[in-house]
């Protein structure tokens, strides 16, 4: 998170997981049971159904710089260490 705030984010990896994000909604929409869902669930929130796509779509390595930087406060970030027994 450190290095993302510091230097941004890669591109060709932001592109990557973009392109892999926007592929896992297209492909929900072959089950008829997601796309009730989505259609339900965004018009109860006042969206348009679907605009998530359009968002993926519009969104930079900027716009989730800006967003990292405020809502991740460097002073509020833990470090779990897991080691086995």
């Amino acid at each position: 998170l450190a290095a993302a705030t510091r230097g941004g984010f890669d591109p060709t990896a932001f592109g990557r997981l973009r392109n892999k994000l926007h592929g896992s909604l297209l492909r929900a929409l072959d089950s008829p049971e997601h796309v009730a869902f989505t259609l339900v669930g965004e018009t109860f929130r006042g969206c348009r159904p679907f605009a998530e796509l359009e968002l993926i779509a519009a969104i930079t390595p900027a716009d989730l710089a800006r967003r990292l930087e405020e809502h991740v406060a460097p002073s509020q970030v833990a470090v779990a260490v897991v080691r086995p027994l």
